[in-house]
């Protein structure tokens, strides 16, 4: 099922079988849900160190360094995933010195945002241009600050992200609506609630109460699906970072 980030997905696939309405009968509105909907988006961002929606042209600077030319120029880019590499350049300063043909950039790894340069003979003009400028400047620096300019496109729209990326991000807004919800089960703060007519009688209690929402336990039970998932997911796309000591 494909990913969709609107109210009724919400409603649909979180808040299944809650009450959404008020005393009137009432649907809440939809802003109460969307607001919601716009902090978990921050939220997914903040944890996951990911840019939600994704970010096209980015472009940063990296240094060459001695040792480079033997690794195929390999570079980890800062932003990830990378979704595609537009461009790369050799800039001098502020000086643009050759403009690297797309075909030569490898993207080896996405999640790892790993690129490399691997020329191709075939281009006889940028590869004699290219050349010259890599044999000029490896044998006058050893390093050369901001030699490698990079364009590239990263992140994820949340309609796009994996599935279990884009859950977390519903179940994280879910609760907000659940409070809510909660406190007004059988009105305004009422805990319970009685009824009576000709003799008949009924009468509604509920778990709220002054330290407890109505659906507190959903809201547990979300909060204990997103903490157990968070840390995998972090994994997952940024790798297990070791620290030597």
């Amino acid at each position: 099922m494909a990913n969709v980030w609107t109210v009724d997905a919400l409603k649909a696939r979180v808040l299944f079988g809650i009450e959404t309405t008020d005393d009137d009968g009432n649907e809440y509105p939809d802003e109460l849900f969307e607001s919601y909907m716009d902090a978990a988006l921050d939220w997914l961002q903040q944890q996951l160190s990911v840019s939600i929606p994704a970010v096209e042209g980015y472009t940063e600077r990296f240094d060459f360094v001695e040792g480079d030319l033997g690794r195929w120029f390999l570079q980890s880019l800062s932003e990830k995933p990378v979704n595609q590499v537009t461009a790369l350049k050799f800039v001098f300063g502020q000086s643009d010195l050759v403009e690297i043909p797309t075909s030569w950039i490898r993207l080896t790894n996405q999640k790892a945002g790993l690129v490399q340069i691997v020329p191709d003979v075939r281009d006889n003009l940028a590869y004699t241009a290219s050349s010259h400028a890599l044999a000029h400047f490896n044998r006058a620096y050893a390093n050369v600050p901001g030699w490698y300019e990079v364009t590239y496109d990263h992140g994820w729209d949340i309609v796009d992200a994996p599935a279990n990326v884009y859950m977390l991000g519903l179940k994280y807004a879910a609760m907000g609506p659940l409070n809510t919800a909660g406190d007004l089960i059988v009105g305004a703060g009422i805990a319970s609630k009685s009824t009576s007519m000709d003799g008949l009688s009924q009468s509604v209690n509920t778990t709220s109460s002054a330290t407890n929402a109505g659906y507190g336990a959903r809201i547990l039970a979300l909060r204990k699906e997103i903490e157990k998932e968070l840390p995998a997911i972090r994994r997952y796309i940024h790798g297990v970072l070791l620290r030597f000591v």
